[in-house]
């Protein structure tokens, strides 16, 4: 039991830097799974709202790509 518990509170310790900020959290919803374009949306958004453009155009593009018919990645793009 005690084991248990030691082994689930080291888990807790690595896992706690995903959620520092909402872009670690975006990258690695990414990084688990490349093809999720609401994850890919939501990292270009990050950037965006960091002024960081030219990554969240990179983000942008990614999302297109994913799904062509992608209207609210079009629309960004044209704000960007």
């Amino acid at each position: 039991m005690t084991i248990g518990l030691v082994l689930l509170s080291v888990l807790c310790l690595l896992t706690l830097s995903i959620f520092k900020s909402d872009l670690n959290l975006w990258k690695d919803s990414v990084k688990l799974n490349p093809n999720h374009s609401i994850s890919v949306m939501n990292v270009e958004l990050t950037y965006w709202g960091r002024q960081e453009l030219n990554q969240a155009l990179v983000h942008l593009y990614h999302a297109n790509t994913l799904i062509p018919k992608n209207v609210v990645a079009k629309e960004y793009q044209g704000l960007i």
